[in-house]
């Protein structure tokens, strides 16, 4: 068993407590991409906000991954600037030109599992 990583784009750009995680996008496992955005200044989320994440038993709120590991958010850019630099699969390779296509500024939730 291995670590997975799912993108969830913070899609409508809400700046409040709870955002839902609507648009989820799970890349390609590529540990050394992974190393690399973990290394890139991922932030906690900050005091009093959760992510609301549709699970099987309907809409949670989450402050943590599934590991139990505080959850982690990146802009876009910085995801794309630190996903250009490493040889991706065909479809990581199209998530980085999504993530260029979005404002820089869109916040990125990290969901590791």
């Amino acid at each position: 068993m291995g670590t997975d990583l799912t993108l969830v784009v913070n899609k409508f750009g809400y700046n409040d407590n709870m955002p839902l995680a609507y648009e989820r996008i799970r890349i390609d496992r590529d540990y050394d991409l992974f190393d690399s955005i973990k290394q890139a200044g991922a932030l906690p989320l900050r005091e009093n906000r959760d992510l609301l994440w549709y699970g099987d038993d309907g809409i949670e709120q989450r402050t943590e991954d599934p590991w139990g590991a505080p959850l982690t958010s990146i802009r876009a850019g910085i995801l794309a600037d630190v996903m250009s630099r490493h040889d991706l699969s065909p479809k990581n390779s199209a998530v980085t030109v999504y993530m260029r296509a979005l404002p820089s500024d869109t916040e990125i939730f990290l969901w590791w599992h």
